[in-house]
């Protein structure tokens, strides 16, 4: 297990991307019980994460992107975790919750998407007050299993595309 810490500046987009997950009670119903098996422990769940996520983002930019990007954090975070972290924000807040939210809406409708941004933006701002008191939020092992656990759900039951370009402008093909 390998706690990644994130920098105080950084806390509140952690926090506005982790929000991003409720929306699994609204599409994934039925799978919601398997966040149950986020409570023991697992081991190399640090790994898995890395590993999934490399999937999990290839649903936003195709696989061959998502390998780029995740070798860019992996070498990145051997010389500095918070550049890492920032890297890994950066694409979350640009790219991949907004390209979430757009393959949610169809099926929970745009009243529960704007609910969940504004929660995620109110969780935000909580976090920053907090966050201006100097501690550092940690990604622990329990709130990693959770985010694996979250890609799994997605994995094995993908929301459809949206109906706009799967690739943002600019990124290979």
């Amino acid at each position: 297990m390998v706690a990644i810490p994130v920098p105080p500046a950084l806390a509140p987009a952690a926090i506005a991307v982790g929000m991003h997950g409720l929306s699994d009670a609204l599409t994934h119903r039925a799978a919601v019980p398997a966040y149950l098996l986020a409570v023991p422990t697992w081991p190399h769940t640090t790994t898995l994460l890395t590993l999934a996520s490399v999937f999990h983002f290839a649903e936003d930019v195709g696989i061959r992107n998502s390998l780029v990007l995740h070798a860019c954090i992996v070498g990145t975070a051997t010389v500095s975790v918070s550049l890492a972290v920032a890297i890994t924000l950066l694409y979350m807040c640009t790219i991949h919750v907004p390209s979430h939210f757009q393959r949610v809406k169809p099926l929970a409708g745009r009243e529960w998407v704007t609910l969940l941004v504004a929660a995620s933006l109110v969780a935000s701002l909580v976090t920053s007050v907090v966050a201006r008191a100097g501690s550092t939020l940690m990604v622990t092992d329990p709130v990693q299993r959770v985010v694996c656990v979250h890609i799994a759900i997605h994995l094995a039951r993908p929301l459809r595309r949206a109906p706009t370009s799967r690739r943002p402008h600019g990124l290979v093909a």
